[in-house]
């Protein structure tokens, strides 16, 4: 028995590292550019818990 997470779509997570079993190719020339988020197994630059896509600021002013 494994702790692996299987997502609906076929991904699999694994919660222990925190990281997909998978690599996400989806847009991947996209995330060129960005390199935090260029990283194939991870999700959102490694910071699932905080998902802002999209927003160029995440900070309050």
């Amino acid at each position: 028995v494994t702790s692996l997470v299987h997502m609906p779509n076929g991904k699999v997570y694994d919660p222990l590292i925190g990281q997909w079993m998978s690599p996400l190719w989806e847009n991947v020339l996209d995330r060129v550019p960005t390199p935090t988020h260029l990283h194939l197994y991870r999700f959102n630059g490694n910071d699932p818990i905080d998902a802002r896509h999209g927003q160029k600021n995440s900070q309050p002013t």
